[in-house]
């Protein structure tokens, strides 16, 4: 997050708890009450171990509350979260050239230096993201090696996840562990039944290493539908988490939450917190 950011959220002249965990947050919004000016609970995504190592002592430091979203089989070492696994590869790969034939895509990427094979990366996640899970597995199998990368089995130190462990320890100093699936698939792709297995079984699999209930969800990649809305909502879950920007009201549904995003901009970012973008696109909304 930044602590330029994390010190534009703990200003506040307010007397009232501007920073909410989630659970409160929800609570008083589905109560129809009245939220104090600058209202906002924090939430991190994927469980990487750097929210841990660099994201848990700022907000410990400032006395702020947050959500960390955890993926259980990546928290598990069963699976990597897949976008890794392309970027792992283009980072490695000996070529200076990556080329792919991706359903009806074509790709010819250069990969010159570590910005370009990122970006190479990011391209190729793009399109992989829409396609069933099982070719998506294979395609990136088939380009590691075409390029000559072996895919180890757990990812590297650098794209691993947080540990039970400091999860337990997050949550002892405040923090809140929710779900974000066994294995971070696009929801809204998969059928009924594993749709229920990934809501179902990360929370069970939350509950018994917490020692205590989980109801807290947050959607991969933010995509999800009238069926997965109502799936998160028999799975048991009070509050869903989207990729939808904007801001709640009182009246907000709470299994579809909207976010503001952390990002390089920072002017940009007090824009999108503050509610001046929210306000901007209604009036080019009348003006249209």
């Amino acid at each position: 997050m930044g602590l330029r950011r994390v010190n534009a959220f703990s200003r506040s002249e307010s007397r009232e708890d501007p920073h909410p965990d989630l659970p409160s947050f929800v609570t008083r919004c589905s109560q129809g009450l009245q939220l104090p000016p600058g209202t906002a609970a924090i939430t991190i995504d994927d469980g990487y171990r750097d929210a841990y190592e660099i994201a848990f002592p700022i907000l410990v430091r400032y006395q702020l509350p947050a959500t960390v979203f955890v993926v259980t089989d990546f928290v598990d070492r069963k699976a990597w979260l897949w976008t890794d696994k392309l970027r792992f590869v283009t980072a490695r790969a000996r070529a200076s050239v990556f080329k792919a034939v991706i359903g009806d895509r074509t790709f010819n990427l250069e990969m010159t230096d570590a910005v370009s094979r990122f970006e190479a990366a990011a391209r190729v996640n793009a399109a992989l993201k829409l396609l069933p899970d099982d070719f998506k597995e294979e395609t990136i199998v088939r380009i590691a090696s075409s390029l000559g990368v072996e895919l180890p089995e757990v990812p590297p130190a650098e794209m691993s996840s947080t540990t039970w462990s400091q999860l337990r320890e997050m949550e002892c100093a405040g923090l809140e562990i929710g779900s974000h699936t066994l294995t971070h698939p696009l929801l809204t792709k998969v059928a009924d039944d594993r749709l229920s297995r990934e809501l179902r079984e990360s929370r069970a699999r939350l509950e018994s290493m917490l020692g205590h209930p989980v109801d807290q969800f947050c959607y991969p990649h933010g995509a999800y539908s009238a069926r997965v809305r109502e799936a998160v909502a028999s799975a048991g879950y009070q509050c869903g988490v989207t990729t939808k920007r904007g801001l709640n009201g009182r009246q907000c549904d709470s299994l579809t939450l909207r976010r503001i995003h952390t990002e390089p901009d920072f002017p940009h970012f007090v824009q999108s917190a503050s509610g001046a973008e929210d306000m901007k696109g209604k009036l080019r909304a009348l003006v249209d």
